[in-house]
């Protein structure tokens, strides 16, 4: 099949296929692009007009789910394009989004905005909701995070039990906690499941930190953190190499942030 990845000024389509390069499109395959193009203008434009800009605006997560959930929809059940062409559907799928809906620091980041729309839709609206846009967009282009196959199963799934909300302070406390801890270290040769085992972990100590008193949103509460956690490398790598318990490992950076915090 073939995808319309370009609109110049003039309405000029350029096309592009991940079947054979493109060397045997067919015209049909071109009826089926234009076709595939004018269904995703007219879904977006629609949903875009019945809502409005403005209203976009003030709830980002729940109207970029909607437009993430029309664009599956489109992909899954119009027949008109195939599961190795979605990137070039997401190209399609960019030249109909106004950039006014968007923050702009999405768009100097060069971000795949309809992707990231897309893989939003993926989560129960209840529980994309619980978080904000900002954060979800640091999760989708967490190139660790995004390596993980598995990650949006568990995420929603920890999201859906969480005791404590996670909002914006919990969020820069694990995202820093993940940072100090695989900072410089190449995981590509690392599987799914020792990843997740790790930034579960992480998880699980974010969440032990707040339920014992401590405030996320306190500068001080993030830096012993990210300075136990350093300290405790070593430990790390046992843990990693299922040389200690998770619970052993947990319990020993813990305590150690405990004992550090009581100090300063």
């Amino acid at each position: 099949m073939t995808v319309v990845i370009d609109i110049d000024k003039n309405n000029n389509k350029r096309y592009g296929s991940n079947v054979n390069n493109g060397k045997f499109s067919t015209e049909d395959d071109f009826k089926r692009a234009d076709k595939l193009n004018d269904l995703i203008k007219k879904k977006i434009n629609d949903y875009i007009e019945k809502v409005g800009l403005r209203n976009i605006k003030k709830d980002r997560v729940l109207y970029y789910w909607e437009i993430g959930n029309i664009l599956q929809g489109i992909f899954y059940k119009s027949g008109l394009v195939l599961e190795e062409e979605k990137d070039l559907f997401f190209k399609n799928v960019r030249l109909h989004l106004d950039s006014d809906i968007f923050p702009s620091n999405d768009l100097s980041r060069q971000r795949d905005i309809p992707e990231q729309f897309f893989r939003l839709a993926g989560y129960p609206i209840e529980i994309a909701e619980k978080v904000k846009w900002t954060t979800w967009s640091y999760l989708f282009d967490s190139p660790l995070m995004s390596g993980i196959k598995s990650f949006d199963i568990w995420f929603s799934n920890n999201l859906a039990k969480a005791s404590l909300s996670f909002d914006q302070a919990f969020s820069r406390l694990w995202f820093q906690a993940i940072n100090v801890l695989f900072k410089n270290v190449r995981t590509e040769d690392w599987d799914d499941l020792t990843l997740l085992n790790l930034i579960d972990s992480l998880f699980e100590l974010c969440f032990k930190i707040i339920e014992s008193g401590f405030k996320p949103s306190e500068k001080r509460t993030m830096e012993l953190l990210k300075k136990s956690l350093a300290e405790k490398r070593k430990e790390f790598i046992l843990f990693k190499s299922d040389a200690i318990s998770k619970k052993d490992y947990l319990e020993l950076i813990l305590n150690d942030f405990k004992d550090k915090y009581s100090k300063e």
